[in-house]
């Protein structure tokens, strides 16, 4: 920060007083009476928030630096008011560094009115140590967290705080970092704090110099269940640069299909949460979708399902397909997910198209779009999009697949797809597809939902996830950061659209013109 900073001894002050007599001498406990809130601190007028000298030392004499807006006011102070400098006494400047490490850059801290050259050179160390991004250590199993906390090899982040009553945060940094020296802890495990992140994201910047306090101690690493892991990094991406995970064993995504009579309930939910974190909206779709998928699973060990059969009609742009490549994504991160499209076939022949045609007619050597592509993709995902383009006879092929779990095609070879989860999707409405969707083939779909147009808050958190992934890829691979509160208004004028597709699409507009903009500067 621009703003300079003098470190004082007690027997130095009337040294600093005359060397800078043409300044009023100010207490921050004084600004913090007479302004309580920034909005009264902007509103000062000019010759009362210029050319002072603001002593910080009661900042952390008086405890109250974790207060809730103490940083916000300081960056306030220091971008606001013209011509000020800061002062503090040297037994609490180590103090303000540890909380505040980015408030004064090095070459703006003066030891002109500080005598002792030891501690002159502690504190010059101090404010020069920088701590480099760091590994988020990632478990998918809760047995994982429980064999490490039985090992006493991981603690909770809020079992450091002295107090936390989601107001202020009080705790003491140079205990921290003894008690995290002197155990056996590896990990510091933030799973509790991100989701107060979602209603409070005041908070962040507070636990962000609780995080880097504890990084001192380069023997102790942070830890997070895989359900947070994605909101971690987004919430501090100074100091996390990724992920790396624990687990003594890699979740087997093949349990749904393996008819081993074992089911790994904790694996299932783990995939299940994974997905539904991903999709945005339609809540309780995805809360029945996760009943589903572990019921499939049990009978599917006990042969008594084949197909896991899921119908979504709704608008186009709204996250039916987007679904499918999640689930895909997710179960088989390594395949391509199968997916079928019935718009882009021609009313005849439909059958043919999918399955082949049979023996002695053209084309009969090629196969069926559908084989070839369950051939060539490990993936247990089928998108069966634009349904209600097929006709009567694939209507009465999917009856059949989905009660015996498999089919026949034109060259009398059999099919297995027992384990395999087929998504529908179709823009039809709930009308349409009571009408035009044959009963048998109906009593035959697991589940039947009607996705709406998202909610603004569920659209929000689409919108800033894929902007701020957009600005990150960005940065990494070209090493031009655009700064998204810049573009925020713009980005928030897009919740008036329903279409994902289109909201992406403009996403992308709206980072690129500021991402041009910078990259003309850069050249």
């Amino acid at each position: 920060m621009g703003a300079l900073l003098y470190i004082y001894d007690r027997n130095k002050i009337t040294d600093m007083r005359d060397a800078l007599s043409d300044r009023r001498f100010i207490s921050i406990s004084y600004l913090l009476h007479i302004c309580d809130n920034i909005d009264d601190l902007m509103n000062l007028d000019y010759t009362s928030r210029s050319n002072l000298v603001i002593d910080l030392s009661n900042l952390i004499k008086e405890g109250n630096l974790n207060s809730i807006y103490t940083e916000r006011y300081l960056l306030t102070i220091l971008s606001e008011f013209e011509n000020t400098i800061f002062c503090i006494r040297s037994e609490y400047f180590n103090s303000l560094i540890d909380i505040y490490p980015y408030l004064f850059d090095d070459d703006k801290i003066s030891l002109e009115f500080q005598e002792a050259e030891q501690i002159q050179n502690e504190i010059i160390g101090k404010s020069l140590k920088i701590i480099s991004s760091l590994k988020l250590f990632v478990y998918r199993m809760k047995s994982t967290f429980r064999q490490l906390s039985d090992d006493n090899k991981i603690v909770s982040l809020l079992n450091l705080v002295d107090a936390f009553d989601g107001v202020s945060l009080k705790y003491n940094p140079d205990i921290i970092r003894d008690a995290t020296k002197e155990s056996n802890v590896d990990f510091v495990d933030i799973s509790s704090i991100i989701p107060l992140f979602n209603v409070r994201k005041d908070l962040i910047s507070y636990f962000e110099v609780l995080l880097y306090h504890i990084a001192t101690n380069e023997k102790v690493s942070f830890s997070i269940t895989d359900e947070f892991s994605e909101e971690a990094l987004q919430y501090f991406p100074l100091v996390f640069n990724g992920v790396e995970y624990i687990d003594s064993e890699t979740v087997n995504t093949s349990t749904i299909s393996d008819n081993d009579k074992v089911v790994n309930i904790e694996e299932i939910n783990l995939i299940s949460r994974q997905i539904n974190r991903k999709l945005q909206g339609h809540q309780a779709f995805k809360d029945d979708f996760s009943h589903n998928l572990l019921k499939f699973t049990f009978l599917s060990t006990l042969s008594k399902r084949k197909i896991l059969s899921i119908f979504l009609c709704g608008d186009s742009g709204i996250g039916k397909t987007e679904f499918a490549k999640i689930a895909s994504t997710i179960m088989f991160p390594s395949e391509q997910l199968i997916k079928i499209n019935f718009g882009n076939y021609s009313t005849e022949g439909v059958l043919n198209s999918l399955i082949g045609s049979p023996l002695g007619y053209v084309g009969s050597g090629e196969g069926g779009e559908l084989i070839n592509k369950i051939k060539t993709s490990k993936s247990r995902i089928i998108l069966i999009d634009e349904f209600e383009k097929a006709t009567p006879s694939v209507f009465n092929f999917f009856y059949e697949l989905l009660e015996d779990g498999k089919f026949t095609d034109r060259h009398g070879v059999e099919h297995d797809l027992s384990g395999y989860i087929i998504v529908f999707t179709s823009n039809m409405s709930q009308t349409t597809y009571r009408n035009m969707i044959p009963d048998p083939l109906k009593s035959r779909f697991d589940m039947v939902y009607n996705f709406t147009d998202l909610a603004e808050e569920d659209k929000m958190t689409y919108i800033i996830s894929t902007a701020s992934n957009l600005v990150d890829r960005l940065k990494e691979e070209f090493g031009i950061l655009v700064d998204i509160n810049s573009i925020q208004t713009p980005l928030n004028e897009l919740a008036r659209y329903k279409n994902l597709r289109d909201i992406k699409r403009k996403i992308e507009d709206i980072v690129f013109v500021t991402f041009f903009d910078l990259w003309k500067l850069d050249i």
